[in-house]
């Protein structure tokens, strides 16, 4: 099966700033956390969190290397809803197309006319900004919270995650910046600008294009 490893990342407005966050936090937690302690930073965010009913943005990405070199750069919009549903649309420099509502998460890349279908708990593995989308405890099972100065950084605990960590940073108590950290080294940034919700539920499903190739991973 295809590890999947999806572009639904957040950041700082700098990303040695959030490389150098995100290793102090791994120095200061060389030994496993106190576990209440760590428990109660996790029931911190997941309050946060519960504020959020849902929220739509346009957004700028930034793609950073190990070596802290932007080596890619785009835009587009993002809206998610709770339970579990997540439309994110990338514009440029090339189009792709995340959709989930609920069960299923489809990747659609119309240049090359292919989508990739995926079970919502699995996308999940490797996608923990999904967890924006849900109030389920089941669902952060899989990851730790840390606690870094002014934000929070949900850490996976799967050795094996393509994506290693996930750190977003509120202001008054809204959420204004992720950043994603990768097994490789890579830094995704991307930048929000709140706007006024006009979804409606149909931005949550996905028809299939006729002649589209697909790639069904679904377990």
């Amino acid at each position: 099966m295809k590890k999947l490893l999806l572009p639904l990342v957040l950041g700082f407005s700098s990303a040695v700033v959030s490389v150098s966050c995100f290793a102090q936090s791994q120095s200061q937690f060389t030994t496993e956390p106190n576990s209440v302690a760590s428990a109660q930073i996790k029931q911190a965010l997941q309050a946060k969190l519960s504020k959020l009913d849902g929220f739509s943005a346009d957004f700028s990405q930034r793609v950073i290397d190990a070596e802290g070199q932007e080596i890619a750069n785009g835009q587009g919009q993002l809206t998610v809803e709770k339970p579990n549903k997540v439309h994110w649309h990338t514009q440029s420099p090339d189009e792709t197309l995340i959709i989930a509502n609920g069960e299923t998460l489809w990747f659609y890349d119309p240049f090359i006319e292919q989508v990739s279908i995926y079970n919502f708990d699995q996308a999940l593995a490797n996608t923990p900004i999904l967890l924006l989308s849900s109030n389920d405890d089941k669902l952060w099972q899989g990851y730790r919270v840390l606690q870094v100065q002014s934000s929070f950084v949900i850490e996976s605990l799967d050795e094996q995650a393509h994506v290693k960590a996930l750190q977003l940073k509120f202001v008054n108590d809204k959420l204004d910046q992720l950043v994603i950290f990768d097994a490789t080294g890579q830094i995704s940034e991307i930048s929000l600008t709140m706007k006024a919700s006009d979804s409606t539920p149909s931005i949550f499903e996905f028809e299939i294009p006729q002649g589209t190739h697909i790639d069904d991973q679904r377990q």
